[in-house]
């Protein structure tokens, strides 16, 4: 059939590969180590003055011992507090000629500097580590400034010398930079059941008594129920009855395509999910069948939450994580006498698959 339709494609590659069962076979993936990071936030300011929240208390007489492993290097000019606009921009050390050390692993850091003053000018600058100086914007007062830079530490300290001839700083935060993302196996498949009940192989078990927990990941906000029904397979046979219930897991910030597998050997179902706030409705299936709810969706908090409701049966989850490929480009439209679209793009070592959606 010959029809005239309008091109829009977004072309996700899919780390994963459908199987005639419907379960995804295992595969490399690249994903970000979830490695925990160091990341220090300073106001600088006068005694007494009200720190910002989440950060430490540096005042200009604050001289770097190694028990607490920060400070300056000697006594700065001095340092002001002009009551506005916040608790970290209200009050500043006057850092011209100043030093300021911090304590750290050797590695890759991230360094935001804050500078201004409510009421008077400010040209605040600054080296990390003896290199380029950065910062320097002449600013009026009223206006304030954040300045980025990246930086190498390999003798264990962090040297951040200020200069400008009104070098008004009122913070600074650290942040350690993790490695480059890197290639290692993840498995995010998840079987439903009991505590006793065969697990799906290549699955990751998921009892009905399975709490999240930090160091696991994964898990239900409380304890749910189950039913397991001998047959047909080891995947589909059992389920969690999670009415009312969440399932939580950690998972990396990014893009993500999702299928959850819900249905009854010997019954009607009908379940609903809500997948990061946002409704997806129910999915029913009448007895010995069973249906599939797929949705894409973004990870921006490092967690996935799925509210369960209605029946609450979930057989299984799987989860693939998905990058967009930049090199897409439209190679040949034809709307007659053949209606076709032929797409290009570079393909990636680290992919088993592609799948194309169309979008009206």
């Amino acid at each position: 059939m010959n029809r005239r339709f309008s091109i829009s494609m977004i072309l996700l590659m899919v780390f994963s590969l459908f199987t005639h069962s419907g379960t995804f076979a295992n595969v490399r993936v690249l994903a970000a180590e979830a490695e925990e990071v160091l990341h220090f936030k300073f106001d600088f300011g006068t005694e007494g003055s009200p720190v910002a929240e989440g950060y430490l208390e540096v005042t200009d007489k604050m001289i770097y011992d190694k028990e607490r492993g920060y400070g300056f290097l000697e006594e700065t000019d001095g340092s002001r507090d002009q009551d506005k606009p916040d608790d970290l921009r209200r009050d500043f050390i006057l850092a011209n000629n100043s030093e300021f050390i911090v304590d750290l692993p050797d590695g890759e850091y991230e360094v935001l500097v804050f500078t201004g003053s409510y009421e008077d000018r400010d040209t605040a600058s600054f080296t990390l580590e003896g290199g380029e100086t950065h910062g320097g914007e002449r600013t009026p007062g009223g206006e304030f400034k954040e300045y980025k830079a990246t930086t190498q530490v390999s003798d264990g300290q962090l040297n951040i010398y200020f200069t400008g001839e009104w070098a008004r700083v009122n913070g600074i935060e650290i942040v350690q930079l993790a490695d480059e993302v890197s290639e290692k196996d993840l498995n995010l498949m998840f079987d439903f059941g009991s505590e006793t009940s065969p697990v799906e192989e290549g699955y990751l078990k998921v009892a009905h008594t399975l709490i999240y927990d930090e160091e696991l990941g994964y898990g239900f906000d409380k304890a749910v129920g189950f039913r397991d029904r001998g047959t047909p397979d080891n995947l589909l046979r059992d389920f969690a009855l999670a009415d009312g219930a969440e399932f939580i897991v950690d998972l990396p910030n990014g893009d993500y395509f999702i299928r959850i597998i819900a249905g009854d050997e010997i019954a009607f179902n009908r379940s609903s999910f809500v997948i990061e706030g946002e409704d997806h409705g129910s999915i029913t299936s009448q007895e010995g069948q069973y249906s599939i709810l797929s949705a894409n969706i973004t990870i921006l908090d490092g967690q996935l939450n799925i509210d369960i409701g209605e029946n609450g049966r979930i057989n299984a989850l799987e989860i693939i994580p998905m990058s967009e490929i930049a090199s897409l480009k439209l190679v040949e439209v034809s709307l007659s006498p053949e209606t076709y679209v032929k797409l290009g793009w570079n393909a990636e070592d680290s992919a088993d698959s592609y799948k194309i959606y169309r979008k009206k």
